[in-house]
């Protein structure tokens, strides 16, 4: 016998079902590739800052 869907089982499916090609749930991993790119890593301050301030506000516990 299958185990029961969960709600969050059950949106995940939902949500993988919808999404557009290549669309990640987790935005943290494409944020830390962001930060480690090189444009950024030795161009824009400001922008660093802001994927930086990200990734303390949403990606880390």
């Amino acid at each position: 016998m299958r185990e029961p869907l969960s709600p969050q089982r059950l949106a995940e499916a939902i949500g993988r079902a919808f999404a557009l090609p290549g669309h990640e749930a987790d935005p943290c991993p494409a944020n830390r590739a962001r930060i480690a790119a090189p444009s950024l890593a030795g161009g824009d301050a400001a922008a660093l800052a802001r994927e930086v301030d990200f990734e303390r506000r949403r990606c880390r516990p």
